[in-house]
């Protein structure tokens, strides 16, 4: 689908034991506005990446199963998804293959 994720919300049992879990996209909701102004921060300022978009899913485990399912999926993007090319460069996706690694150690 050309988007990345984010773990969202999840529940536990009484036992701490995961029993559901949502996903969000990379781009959901806004970064939350801690009052701070460029002056008092080491860092520059990154670019906002959020920008409230409301794709998300949730998974729940079968109790007796133990299986993961989905119970809820909603797709909606506000905003332009990447192309396959490029898919490669999203947060959730950024894995060095073994090749790479290799090729690295060369250099």
């Amino acid at each position: 689908m050309s988007f990345s994720i984010r773990k969202s919300k999840a529940l536990k049992n009484c036992e701490g034991e995961r029993t559901q879990q949502s996903f969000v996209c990379y781009r959901e909701g806004y970064k939350a506005d801690l009052g701070l102004e460029i002056e008092n921060h080491k860092r520059h300022k990154m670019l906002e990446t959020r920008c409230g978009c409301q794709t998300k899913f949730r998974v729940h485990v079968h109790i007796y199963r133990g299986l993961w399912h989905i119970t809820y999926f909603d797709d909606k993007h506000n905003h332009v998804l990447l192309e396959d090319v490029h898919c490669r460069m999203l947060p959730s996706h950024r894995t060095l293959i073994d090749f790479d690694i290799l090729q690295l150690n060369n250099m």
